[in-house]
């Protein structure tokens, strides 16, 4: 069964849900979609949607809560507690899977769009080079450019014309 959603992403894609799973744009499932024939044809395996990767860690630091021990060793001295204070910066793929004649792992990232001077594809090509930096992975990009398809109008002026 086949969903749509409205969605308004800073990439005008549409979300929607096919077969239980729920995509980020119909390029993603067009992709996804090659890859599970791929799979089932035996050319790659393990096919992974959605795989996290931590690019720079939480930080975090350490304050006195304002409590102190009552009982113990500690008794008397304050208590601490880690509190973050930079969440982690992560990137995460659409597709990881491996190509059977080779071995290769592959991390793929579907784009309807590459338009340079937008950011949010600063922000991806960004986090490509902290992939290719802090993990040594490529990743792929892969361009899906989706087209509504237009009625054709039925012109029967040429043939009068003949």
């Amino acid at each position: 069964m086949y969903y749509r959603r409205k969605s308004n992403n800073k990439y005008n894609s549409t979300k929607f849900t096919r077969d239980g799973e729920t995509f980020d744009s119909q390029a993603e499932y067009i992709r996804f979609r090659e890859l599970t024939f791929m799979q089932e044809a035996g050319e790659i395996y393990n096919l992974q949607r959605q795989l996290k990767f931590e690019l720079i860690p939480a930080q975090y630091e350490t304050i006195p809560t304002g409590e102190y021990y009552k009982r113990g060793e500690l008794k008397g001295k304050p208590k601490f507690k880690e509190v973050c204070i930079e969440k982690a910066v992560t990137y995460t793929a659409d597709f990881v899977y491996i190509v059977k004649a080779t071995g290769e792992r592959v991390v793929e990232d579907v784009k309807g769009y590459s338009d340079p001077a937008s950011a949010g594809y600063a922000k991806f090509v960004l986090k490509r080079k902290m992939m290719l930096y802090f993990h040594n992975v490529k990743v792929k990009e892969i361009s899906k450019t989706i087209t509504k398809k237009k009625k054709r109008k039925n012109n029967n002026d040429d043939e009068d014309n003949a």
